[in-house]
């Protein structure tokens, strides 16, 4: 009949709700009790050669295991105006963590930058440039995992005449230096 037509649509509908009603509260539970990782902006150690790249879980979870992917380039520059030429040098690396507190201290990857120079850097004629992502598990089981797109520039600044560390676009530059590195060939896993 009609009247039986009518309720299964009705009965139908209401499933589809509370279903709806349900896999957004398991979401919201993921968002604001899961693990929650970020980076801080790096030091970039030019005499050493090399980034300190600091993370860290703000969330109320310790995550499940980690995958950090790191992608590097030093470029040389234009020192009339910044602009980046050619890639100097540039390399990726990878690798496990076990897991990630949401206690202090917050813990950090170091990353080699072999080819940069404290002379190119504050003459301009080098650009460093470190990008990836931090890929979990957010520390609830059957939870999809989540990742943190990164990228950080050294650079001298012709306004203040200083070098300095500034955030670029992950979602741009991260493909054009997987490019220059011939990713995912030539990588070091740690």
């Amino acid at each position: 009949t009609i009247f039986s037509a009518l309720q299964w649509k009705a009965n139908e509908e209401a499933a589809d709700a509370t279903k709806s009603a349900a896999d957004t509260a398991k979401e919201t539970l993921w968002a604001i009790e899961g693990a929650n990782i970020t980076t801080k902006k790096p030091t970039f150690d030019i005499v050493a050669h090399r980034v300190l790249l600091p993370f860290g879980n703000g969330g109320h979870t310790t995550s499940g295991p980690a995958t950090i992917t790191v992608h590097e380039a030093t470029f040389s520059a234009d020192p009339q105006t910044g602009a980046r030429k050619a890639a100097i040098e540039a390399h990726w690396e990878t690798g496990p963590v076990d897991s990630i507190p949401t206690t202090e201290p917050n813990n950090s990857r170091i990353i080699a930058i072999p080819a940069v120079t404290i002379d190119g850097l504050i003459k301009g004629t080098q650009i460093v440039t470190i990008a990836g992502e931090i890929n979990y598990d957010i520390g609830i089981p059957n939870a999809p995992t989540r990742a943190w797109l990164f990228c950080y520039s050294a650079h001298f600044n012709w306004n203040t005449k200083k070098s300095e560390t500034d955030a670029c676009m992950p979602s741009r530059i991260i493909p054009a230096l997987k490019v220059i590195e011939s990713y995912p060939n030539n990588g070091t896993h740690y």
